[in-house]
């Protein structure tokens, strides 16, 4: 049972690169827009990006693999 539910949670490699890649672009774009132009809002996303890039540990995939049963 454990290992299910940490199988939820955790992001395979593929996924941490594609979320560290998104995160990057987004900075990239944030930066090009000028940092005092954009709403603190938006730097929640690639900082989430980041943490799950970083541990593994995605809650966003959480929801998807409850509906598919992909555990």
């Amino acid at each position: 049972m454990a290992r299910s539910i940490k199988k939820l949670f955790t992001a395979s490699a593929s996924m941490r690169l594609f979320m560290f890649n998104s995160s990057a672009f987004i900075m990239i774009g944030i930066w090009l827009s000028g940092f005092q132009n954009v709403h603190w809002f938006i730097y929640a996303v690639p900082g989430f990006y980041l943490f799950a890039a970083m541990t593994g540990l995605c809650l966003g995939l959480v929801i998807p693999r409850l509906i598919f049963d992909r555990a």
